[in-house]
């Protein structure tokens, strides 16, 4: 479902940036992210994204030329490589907190080990690369 409204507060004490989403259904979520991080972060439309298979569980979400981007993995883009080529929430609990201090890289064999599965036993699609997007192509 589409939001509502989106009201950002800056909190300096631990140097957050919170969105505060409304959703249609009146539910409310907050997505947190690292100070540093929002001028790159504030160009898009931030919304909560619910994974199908796992109805208590939400994303930070955005779309970029059709493409769901999940907030995480756009945060974590610079530090993924060949050898940890995923990253995942720290606390699992948590997945719309996307500040660096909650977010990891991790190994596909990682990830996977911290993920159920779904209902139908499929697996989760592989991470789409953003480099297009970190590297300043960006409209």
């Amino acid at each position: 479902m589409a939001q509502l409204e989106n009201l950002i507060k800056f909190h300096p004490e631990d140097r957050t940036v919170e969105v505060i989403i409304t959703r249609r259904n009146g539910d409310r979520h907050s997505l947190l992210f690292d100070e540093q991080l929002w001028p790159l972060l504030r160009m898009w439309h931030w919304h909560v994204h619910a994974v199908r298979h796992k109805s208590s569980k939400f994303y930070a979400a955005t779309y970029y030329k059709g493409r769901l981007i999940l907030a995480h993995w756009l945060v974590m883009e610079p530090f993924l490589c060949d050898e940890f080529p995923e990253c995942d929430h720290i606390d699992p609990e948590a997945t719309l907190d996307c500040r660096c201090r909650n977010l990891r890289v991790v190994t596909r064999f990682e990830n996977m080990r911290n993920q159920c599965r779904n209902r139908h036993n499929h697996t989760v699609p592989t991470r789409p690369t953003f480099s297009f997007i970190t590297q300043g192509n960006v409209q």
